[in-house]
């Protein structure tokens, strides 16, 4: 169970030796309550961090990959779209455009 610094400050000497011992913290006897009590607050966070998180899976780097659902709607657009390209190259386009120009030259000849 964590500590809070209020519940340390709050206990006695004896109180603080023995939960720093859970700890293995070292030269206990040499601190002051105030120092005992940031050192075991220091081995709480150092032990928590050490622990995996159970709860939050690990992220994935790199590009996420492609849905099979998704995927098939994409086929079937190329599909449809290689089936629109040869009816475009049906229509002749090239002999309209053709016929302004050949009139220009026959309206200037006639200024």
């Amino acid at each position: 169970m964590p500590h809070t610094l209020f519940e340390l400050n709050s206990m006695n000497r004896e109180q603080l030796e023995t939960i720093a011992n859970q700890f293995n913290i070292k030269k206990i006897k040499g601190m002051e309550d105030v120092d005992l009590a940031f050192a075991i607050l220091d081995a709480q966070a150092t032990e928590a961090s050490h622990q995996p998180d159970a709860d939050k899976p690990k992220a994935r780097r790199g590009r996420p990959r492609k849905d099979a659902s998704k995927a098939q709607p994409a086929e079937k657009k190329t599909e449809s779209a290689k089936a629109e390209k040869p009816a475009k190259k049906e229509q002749p386009a090239p002999a309209a455009a053709a016929a302004p120009a050949a009139q220009a030259p026959a309206q200037q000849a006639s200024k």
